[in-house]
C-alpha cells in the first residue's frame, strides 16, 4: 500500500513538473494583441500566418508572395521583434557569401540559405552546405566571412 501511495504522489508530481515547463512547444492560433501589432507592422501584407509560443517567444511563420519561400519571425512577450528568418532563392544570396561558399567548400549550387535579420544588427546569413552526403551548417556576414552564431531556434 506504501508503494502504491508512493508512486502516486511520483507521478502527479512528475507530471504537474513537466507540464510546467517553459519550453514546451505550443500551437497557438493566435498571439497576444501586441504582438499581433507588431507583426502587422512588420509584415503589411502577410496572409495564412501560423503561430507558435515557445521559451517565452513568439514564433510567426507566413509565406512571402514575392518569391513563395518561408519568413519566419520572433518576438519577445513584450511584442519586440527579436529576429526574422527568410528563405532565400540562390539569386538573392550576396555575391561576397556566394562566391566563399565556391572558392572554399566548391558548394556550386549545393546549399540552402537564410538570411537572418536582428535590430540593431548587421544581417547574417545562415547557409546548409551539402558535402558528398554530409550537411555542413555555417553563417556568414554580408561580405562572406564566416562568423560564429549561437542559433536558438
Amino acid at each position: 500500500m506504501k508503494k502504491l501511495v508512493f508512486i502516486l504522489v511520483f507521478l502527479t508530481c512528475g507530471s504537474t513538473f513537466l507540464l510546467a515547463q517553459n519550453h514546451v512547444r505550443a500551437d497557438i492560433r493566435q498571439a497576444p494583441q501586441n504582438v499581433q501589432q507588431s507583426f502587422h507592422t512588420d509584415h503589411p501584407d502577410a496572409t495564412d500566418v501560423n503561430w507558435q509560443h515557445s521559451n517565452h517567444q513568439w514564433h510567426s511563420r507566413h509565406m512571402d508572395n514575392r518569391n513563395q519561400m518561408h519568413i519566419d519571425t520572433y518576438y519577445n512577450e513584450s511584442g519586440e521583434r527579436t529576429s526574422t528568418r527568410r528563405e532565400l532563392g540562390r539569386d538573392e544570396v550576396p555575391r561576397e557569401v556566394d562566391r566563399h561558399l565556391r572558392d572554399r567548400y566548391n558548394a556550386n549550387t549545393n546549399y540552402g540559405a537564410v538570411r537572418i535579420e536582428r535590430p540593431n544588427q548587421p544581417a547574417l546569413f545562415q547557409l546548409k552546405i551539402k558535402l558528398g552526403s554530409r550537411s555542413k551548417m555555417l553563417y556568414t556576414n554580408e561580405q562572406g566571412r564566416e562568423v560564429r552564431y549561437n542559433d536558438r531556434h
